[in-house]
């Protein structure tokens, strides 16, 4: 069964560093970023803990993003309203399936059972549009 597509078609301030989400389906969650912000050590999400810089969100797509994708969540995840609070929280059960789902792929690959693509190859193809933000986030990685 698929999961339904869910979209983001209002977001408004309710406090500080708190959104109030309204999605496509009527449902409505409020989002409190700063446990998120104020926990990480990478200086580029804490500067959104600059007022003026947090309130300068926007909507693309259905999505959550300020400036050029510096910061977004799934809609998805903001939807559940566990984003920002299960960010901290190991899940030694996922951690299992990641794990043997990289073994796996790997498994396959040695075994010439799966093929693997240059990065610039598909980015090109999806275009510079959609392509432009990662690729510039690989690099700078």
């Amino acid at each position: 069964m698929s999961q339904r597509e869910i979209n983001i078609v209002s977001a408004e301030p309710d406090g500080d560093y708190r959104l109030r989400l309204r999605f496509d389906d009527g449902t409505t969650q409020t989002v409190d970023f700063l446990p998120f912000l104020s926990r990480t050590h990478h200086p580029d999400i804490r500067a959104f803990l600059d007022p003026g810089r947090f309130a300068s969100f926007r909507l693309e797509y259905g999505e959550l993003v300020w400036g050029d994708f510096a910061l977004c969540f799934p809609a998805m995840d903001l939807y559940r309203g566990g984003t920002i609070a299960t960010l901290d929280k190991a899940d030694s059960s996922q951690d299992v399936l990641w794990i043997k789902e990289a073994e796996d792929r790997l498994a396959a690959y040695d075994a010439g059972e799966l093929d693997a693509f240059d990065a610039e190859q598909v980015f090109a193809e999806l275009g510079a549009n959609t392509g432009e933000p990662l690729r510039r986030a690989i690099r700078s990685a």
